[in-house]
């Protein structure tokens, strides 16, 4: 046997192990992510994708199963009680809940961005009263307080992505005050303040750098939180109003449905979870991009 073979044969277990420990680690979170952007895209353009109107009623083919049950290809998913096509409305309804979780997730982080690294920057009696405002958010129950707020103000979308943007500032505020106090007291920004750098300038150009990884980070996992809550409170009736629907008002009005037509409850649960799974995997794969030190 050669030289050249016997050293092929030497590396060619390790370099399969290396990919296989590769797909182990990635395949999974890559794969959610390239779904996710699959079902991104078919929401967005809704209006191409969805067979029929997700409002038009038809009570003639009400409760009709899905194809493979014996049900008609016109209506794949079948169909719910008032006859409306359930795949053209799983996809409408994921523009209202990604369109909520996106909308609050990007308010709450500009909010918590710019007070945390107020709070870093400005150590004392503003630093410390931003963080109390937060140490008052993480002691009260989420949904104790989204309950007494739909019965002030009442519920639906707008005031839904209110709730969810006032009670998400503090996860960023308090993560970026900790990398904004820490960066301040390196040297480089003593020297940069020596040469005439002012507070503005230096927050933009040195603090805020170091903080948009952690951000983005925490970002992800706030918009699968906030699909996830937004559908709760949707199906306890504290979200979205009809004739607005989402995931989560669709499982609300599939409840009386399991025993009759199962599938009108078990598809919109089965989408939900898929999406928020995706939404996880994909912020996972992004925290180890973005912090190196995070990796397994």
């Amino acid at each position: 046997m050669s030289d050249e073979t016997m050293n092929a044969t030497a590396v060619s277990p390790s370099f399969g192990k290396r990919l296989v420990d590769l797909y182990r680690n990635l395949g999974p979170r890559i794969f959610a992510t390239a779904l996710l952007s699959v079902i991104v895209i078919v929401v967005i353009a809704a209006p191409l994708f969805a067979p029929h109107d997700p409002i038009v009623q038809n009570l003639m083919l009400s409760r009709r199963p899905p194809a493979w049950l014996g049900g008609s290809w016109d209506y794949p998913l079948g169909t719910d009680a008032f006859g409306r096509d359930l795949l053209s409305r799983l996809i409408y309804g994921g523009r209202i809940s990604l369109f909520v979780a996106l909308i609050a997730a990007t308010i709450s982080m500009v909010i918590g961005t710019l007070l945390g690294l107020l709070a870093g920057w400005f150590e004392g009696r503003t630093g410390a009263f931003i963080l109390g405002l937060a140490d008052v958010k993480f002691s009260l129950p989420f949904y104790v307080v989204a309950v007494s707020m739909a019965a002030t103000i009442g519920p639906g979308m707008q005031n839904l992505i209110i709730l969810l943007a006032i009670w998400g500032w503090p996860n960023y505020a308090r993560t970026v005050a900790v990398v904004s106090a820490q960066t301040r007291r390196l040297d480089y920004i003593a020297a940069s303040r020596m040469q005439g750098a002012g507070t503005a300038r230096l927050i933009l150009t040195h603090i805020l750098p170091r903080c948009l990884s952690v951000v983005v980070i925490i970002w992800s996992g706030m918009v699968g939180s906030y699909i996830l809550v937004e559908s709760a409170l949707s199906f306890i009736g504290l979200g979205v109003q009809v004739p607005t629907f989402s995931w989560g008002s669709m499982l609300s009005s599939a409840q009386s449905e399991l025993r009759r037509a199962w599938w009108i409850a078990i598809f919109p649960g089965a989408v939900l979870t898929t999406v928020i799974v995706c939404v996880f995997l994909t912020g996972d794969l992004l925290r180890d991009h973005l912090d190196p030190s995070a990796k397994r």
